[in-house]
């Protein structure tokens, strides 16, 4: 299913709601993902590609873990995550890449 941004912002009701405008984020290997702008607040947007098809990712058991991992505070809240197949929205986190000398230490 090849779903764009509009159709499924018009599908979450978090999204739809005082939606403003959205921007494509970079960073992803096999995804498209996207920065949502609402009114009041942020989220990510990541619609899946084929791709994870061919590489048997299962974006389930992944929904489930993120969800888990936001339980314990260290993961951004998943706002939609009914069909991981094809798109997943969570909260977007302002933050940037790592860098090699972040690991250092």
């Amino acid at each position: 299913m090849n779903l764009k941004v509009e159709e499924i912002i018009r599908e979450v009701p978090e999204l739809n709601y005082e939606f403003l405008s959205f921007e494509s984020l970079n960073g992803g290997l096999c995804n498209q993902t996207y920065k949502i702008q609402m009114k009041q607040s942020k989220y990510v947007l990541r619609i899946n590609n084929r791709q994870n098809e061919y590489l048997n990712l299962t974006r389930r058991s992944e929904v489930e873990v993120m969800k888990k991992a936001n339980h314990e505070g260290f993961a951004p809240k998943v706002i939609s995550g009914n069909y991981p197949e094809q798109f997943v929205v969570t909260e977007f986190i302002e933050g940037r890449m790592l860098e090699k000398d972040d690991l250092k230490d």
